[in-house]
């Protein structure tokens, strides 16, 4: 590369000098001319109004002065009062206009009936006009006044409706099925302008219309499959809808209506024939896809980040899907498997949190919301398909895998999962445990079982939280609690099964060494350990055998058991006192 000369370098630095010279000097100008402006107007401002001339031609010269700066934006506080005087002056009179037109008209239609000024035909047909009269100038001011317009298309729809109802209800002018096909029209008219007028108030008003139109219309409206057909496209259509305009408040609107009309159905509300709960199935898998397919799976594809009331669907979706589904399969097929039937939607909603964060792992809230799905599905799978003893031992070990969960994937929030799963687990296998007397073999039978598995999942999950002190701590004193009560409730057991007299005061003496060899089995590895807390668990323990000895074993122990048991009460105690005693330096 050449090399530049200092000459040269020296006359780039003399150019770009000038060059900032001359910006300065334009700035300089520039700042001038706009202060000689705002004093020439404050001037004009003061001055008061001066005589009018004569009007003249303008010069040349005067077309090229400056004309008059624009006035200074609204100050915010007028501009929320403007807003206010906006909303109350165009956009609710218009509503309130609407709904007292529509009033009027209802008490004009009264009045005519009563003074039997307008027949039946001439009372609906009166209705239609004003419905499509405000349809068109709704339609007709679009352009210029769309709020305006929105109100007078929503008034026109509901003049349309109850007109179109009026002549089947009130008046029966014309048949069921027109009635229905009549209503179903306004409905999709309606949803059309509300989506060319982009407003929500026509599409909320003509959806309700629709999906109330078979209840307007009755019971003779066709069979159960049919009444179904039309909700099903109906709500596809609004979901639809709510997808293109990103309307979200129609999605929980046609869950609603959905759902109503799955209840309705199937409870037999109307006289539909054949009456089958095969249909209601069949619309309640439907119901089922739609509201799956637009809370979760198109968020998935779209790669589209959840929101809460996205998160409420999925959840409501499942929660519905799977009291409704599971009392019609319970009605039509054997009822012994609906706990499989179960644990196969847990299955779905597991694979979808899996494709959820494979795909879309920005959304993690999706994500857990369809895991949460799955793990409430497994849970209530179990208490469905099993009974006695196996139910808790099935969500004892549903619990040490969500813990192992938690710790492999790094997400604390499985661990309470894990613990709710855990309390439900240990309750079951606590009522198993009081209910020992079925069990005619000591130690080796199914109580003894659970309690053992019980103790190690509360060890292995204790062992999973290790890098956490304070949990850990707390799940080993539970299992030490729970240890306790086994071997007390074991030593009930034995001496429910044997039938002796003589033998009938040896259960308190035992269990009183039960419990001195636990606290000495506690002592030993507080000492080993150096756990403070093992040691006062001991003494208190302890402390409980000498209370148990001096209020209870001394009233129903003979007297060579109350030897026996002083004697060795004593003696390790003594034995305790003395460790501690020379161990004090360590402890």
């Amino acid at each position: 590369m050449k090399q530049r000369s200092l000459e040269e370098i020296q006359r780039d630095i003399h150019m770009l000098k000038r060059n900032q010279q001359e910006v300065m000097l334009r700035l300089t100008n520039l700042e001038n001319e706009l202060a000689i402006r705002t004093a020439a107007h404050h001037q004009a401002a003061e001055q008061p109004p001066a005589v009018i001339a004569p009007l003249q031609t303008e010069t040349p010269a005067a077309a090229e002065q400056p004309s008059a700066s624009p006035p200074p934006p609204p100050a915010p506080d007028q501009r929320r009062d403007k807003e206010l005087e906006m909303k109350i002056g165009g956009t609710w009179l218009n509503r309130i206009g609407v709904v007292a037109v529509i009033l009027g008209l209802a008490y004009f239609l009264k009045y005519s009936i009563d003074n039997a000024w307008i027949g039946p035909i001439g009372r609906v047909s009166l209705g239609i006009l004003l419905g499509l009269a405000m349809f068109g100038f709704g339609e007709k001011l679009r352009e210029k006044y769309s709020g305006y317009a929105q109100g007078l298309l929503g008034g026109g729809s509901l003049a349309l409706f109850f007109s179109i109802y009026a002549a089947y209800n009130f008046y029966e002018l014309i048949p069921s099925l027109l009635a229905f096909a009549m209503m179903a029209l306004i409905t999709v008219l309606t949803v059309f302008m509300a989506i060319r007028h982009k407003s929500l108030t026509i599409a909320i008003l003509g959806i309700i219309g629709g999906y109330t139109t078979p209840f307007l219309v009755g019971e003779e409206s066709g069979s159960l499959v049919g009444y179904y057909a039309y909700y099903a496209l109906l709500t596809g259509g609004v979901l639809a809808v709510s997808i293109y305009q990103k309307w979200n408040s129609l999605r929980y609107l046609s869950f609603a209506f959905s759902h109503l009309a799955l209840v309705i159905g199937a409870i037999g509300f109307f006289t539909f024939s054949p009456h089958d709960e095969v249909s209601s199935l069949v619309y309640s898998v439907i119901l089922f896809l739609y509201f799956l397919g637009i809370a979760s799976i198109y968020n998935i594809r779209q790669k589209r980040t959840s929101t809460g009331g996205d998160v409420s669907l999925i959840l409501m979706n499942a929660m519905f899907f799977l009291g409704e589904s599971s009392l019609l399969i319970t009605d039509l097929f054997d009822s012994d498997y609906i706990g499989f039937y179960v644990l196969l939607l847990a299955i779905l909603y597991m694979y979808l949190s899996r494709l959820s964060h494979r795909l879309n792992r920005s959304d993690r809230m999706q994500t857990y919301s369809l895991f949460i799905v799955a793990f409430i599905f497994v849970t209530l799978a179990i208490p469905l398909q099993l009974e006695g003893f196996s139910i808790g031992m099935a969500w004892l070990a549903e619990a040490i895998g969500l813990a192992y969960m938690a710790k492999r994937l790094q997400v604390p929030r499985l661990f309470y999962g894990s613990m709710i799963v855990l309390a439900l687990g240990t309750c079951a296998t606590q009522i198993e445990l009081f209910n020992l007397e079925y069990e005619d073999l000591f130690l080796l039978n199914i109580p003894t079982l659970m309690a053992l598995f019980m103790l190690a999942a509360y060890y292995g999950i204790a062992r999973l939280q290790e890098e956490k002190p304070t949990v850990a701590r707390v799940l080993k004193g539970l299992l030490l609690f729970f240890l306790f009560e086994f071997l007390t409730l074991q030593n009930e057991h034995y001496f429910s099964l044997i039938e002796t007299d003589f033998f009938s005061s040896p259960r308190q003496i035992s269990l009183s060494i039960i419990w001195m060899l636990y606290a000495i089995s506690l002592f030993v590895i507080g000492l080993k350990r150096h756990s403070r807390t093992l040691r006062f668990t001991a003494l208190g323990l302890i402390g409980l055998v000498i209370l148990k000895a001096f209020f209870i074993d001394l009233a129903e122990l003979a007297t060579i058991f109350k030897i026996l048991l002083f004697i060795v009460l004593g003696l390790l105690s003594l034995g305790i006192s003395f460790i501690y005693q020379k161990k004090k330096h360590l402890l």
